[in-house]
């Protein structure tokens, strides 16, 4: 654990997309070379293929289901890199825009705490795109469509002391 908490690890995060390993942010305090919805060619000389099958053997499985390993090898991709390839201080990351253009870049690792507090302008468009999509705060919502009789009802989860009157009060 005191190791993990200095740890410099690659300072994106990624998710599976048609079988490529695919940016969803950078969180790179000063590189914005590297975006969201670029695959990953590279890290530091090794293909992104050859990483995942690395990191796939690292994670247990339910049988020969690798849907959910797949999914928790890019949740949990930077510090799987830590453990089990290696700590690094940088991260040369070679990366293929959608257009099919490779680009390279070296980034600096960052620490965990370091990640949830860096605000890289590249991830602006998802970052919006996602508040749009999870629409109202709060555990209820209700809204009306286009001000008319159809309403949705949105319930983020069905717990808490204040659940029931909060249900009710959205009625």
């Amino acid at each position: 654990a005191a190791a993990f908490s200095s740890a410099l690890l690659i300072p994106l995060r990624f998710a599976f997309e048609e079988g490529r390993l695919i940016v969803a942010y950078n969180d790179s305090p000063s590189d914005s070379t590297i975006r969201p919805g670029m695959s990953i060619v590279s890290i530091n000389g090794v293909t992104a293929d050859e990483l995942v099958r690395q990191l796939l053997r690292t994670i247990p499985g339910d049988g020969f289901i690798e849907t959910g390993k797949r999914f928790n090898v890019a949740r949990q991709f930077a510090v799987l890199y830590w453990r089990f390839v290696g700590p690094a201080e940088s991260y040369s990351v070679v990366a293929r825009d959608p257009g099919g253009r490779q680009v390279s870049a070296t980034l600096r690792g960052i620490t965990d705490v370091s990640r949830r507090q860096t605000t890289n302008p590249v991830n602006a468009t998802l970052a919006a795109n996602i508040a749009r999509l999870d629409g109202p705060p709060g555990n209820v919502a209700l809204e009306f469509l286009n001000g008319g009789p159809v309403a949705r009802l949105r319930v983020r989860a069905f717990d808490g002391q204040s659940f029931t009157s909060t249900l009710d009060s959205a009625s």
